[in-house]
Formats: structure tokens, C-alpha cells, sequence
């Protein structure tokens, strides 16, 4: 699966969970962390920052499907899909492309996995 083909699932997903939530904005992106735990993608999750407007926002991921089968065996961070699920749904929030970068990574040894805005678009 091809990089803007996983952002462009993040990015269709978020009008199909707004209008079946009635929800926008950071408490969308509540309803979907939750409903990436729910998947077991994840076992927890905090929110540092959520300001859609700048875009500044980072957030903390506990037990990363992506990364857990690699903990504590990598150099480098190994979160694609996800980084590309939660770049497009968050474009979609701020209706502007918006990159990820993941900046811990428990396949590297940190406890959690960190990903935060890189640039927009």
C-alpha cells in the first residue's frame, strides 16, 4: 500500500465518523484515538497538544501495532501506516495537509511512541 493511499483512508474515514458522531474539531479526534484502542491498534493514548488552528499538535501512543513487533530492536522509528492514517484524518480536521512525524518510537526503545506536526501543506 502506496503512503497517500493509506492518508487518503485517514482522510475518508473522518467525514464518515463526523457525521455519524455529530462531532468535529479535537472531540472528533477523541472519538477516533478511542476507536483506534477499541481496535487494539493501541492499548492508550494521551493528547499533548491539539490546536488546529497553527496546526500544533502532538500525541503520545502506548503499544503501537506498528511498532510493537519491532520494541526495542530498531535505529529508526517504524510507524508508516499509522503516521499516514492519523496524517490524513487530521488533514481533514484542519482542512489542510498536514504531515506527522513520529519523534519516539517504542521499536527504538521509548516507552511510548510520539508523533507530532511536521509541516503543513
Amino acid at each position: 500500500m502506496k503512503t497517500w493511499e493509506i492518508n487518503r483512508a485517514g482522510y475518508r474515514v473522518t467525514d464518515y465518523w463526523a457525521k455519524a458522531s455529530g462531532l468535529k474539531g479535537g472531540d472528533l479526534a477523541i472519538v477516533a484515538f478511542e476507536a483506534v484502542k477499541e481496535f487494539n491498534w493501541i492499548s492508550d493514548y494521551e493528547i499533548v497538544k491539539f490546536d488546529l488552528a497553527k496546526p500544533d499538535i502532538m500525541f503520545r501512543v502506548w503499544d503501537l501495532m506498528d511498532c510493537t513487533p519491532f520494541r526495542g530492536k530498531e535505529k529508526k522509528t517504524t510507524s508508516h501506516y499509522f503516521r499516514g492514517i492519523v496524517s490524513g484524518f487530521i488533514s481533514k480536521l484542519a482542512d489542510k495537509r498536514i504531515v506527522f512525524i513520529e519523534t519516539k518510537c517504542i521499536a527504538k526503545g521509548d516507552p511510548y511512541c510520539e508523533f507530532r506536526t511536521e509541516r503543513t501543506l
